[in-house]
């Protein structure tokens, strides 16, 4: 009787080991991609490509980007800036939920005082530092309005994760020349700049990843 328990406990370890071991390669190989949200009061104002909302324009970026984007390889995330300048919301952890991803994002209110653009870089970096391949997409219509240094908080956060491939994409929308050229140097591995009326250039950007 001993023998028969003992083999059937080790029939339960091996079988739990190698759960553990295909957990642990499903998410060595999975892509992760985080929708950073700038929802700062300014995001009210019109779009001038569009003529909507920029808010409502963002969501419909995504919207399309989602489109495009290989969910077989990559989960998804979304994140917006916070109620203050140490905060950042993740509004939906990783996941290949795509129908519960849209609903969330289409919550999102352009009703914050605050850019906090470095730290929501360097939340989105923790979150996706296991990942393969982490893809950076940050929607915004200008640069930091907080105290922070995003060039210096992306230059950190890929040195700090050297095994995780950060390819960071910027999306603006009516961003000055100014900002759009501190935009641009946030961009890494794979990623650029695009002003949001690019939306098939986005597009196809996103679909070779």
């Amino acid at each position: 009787m001993k023998k028969i328990l003992s083999f059937l406990l080790l029939l339960v370890c091996l079988f739990f080991a190698g759960c553990l071991q295909n957990l642990s390669r499903v998410g060595s190989s999975k892509d992760l991609t985080i929708f950073i949200f700038d929802n700062s009061g300014s995001m009210l104002l019109k779009d001038n490509a569009s003529k909507k909302k920029k808010i409502d324009s963002a969501k419909a970026n995504v919207e399309n980007m989602l489109k495009s984007l290989n969910l077989a390889s990559s989960e998804i995330a979304l994140m917006k800036f916070g109620s203050n300048c140490n905060e950042t919301v993740i509004d939906v952890a990783p996941t290949s939920d795509t129908k519960g991803f849209l609903k969330h994002l289409k919550r999102i209110k352009a009703d914050n005082l605050n850019s906090s653009l470095s730290n929501a870089i360097v939340d989105a970096v923790n979150l996706g530092s296991n990942a393969r391949n982490l893809n950076l997409i940050i929607i915004t219509d200008g640069a930091e309005s907080c105290s922070g240094n995003p060039v210096k908080a992306m230059q950190n956060a890929v040195s700090s994760h050297p095994r995780t491939n950060i390819n960071t994409f910027v999306i603006g929308y009516n961003s000055s020349n100014s900002s759009a050229k501190k935009l641009k140097s946030l961009t890494t591995g794979k990623g650029r700049y695009f002003k949001a009326s690019e939306t098939a250039a986005i597009a196809e950007a996103i679909k070779n990843l």
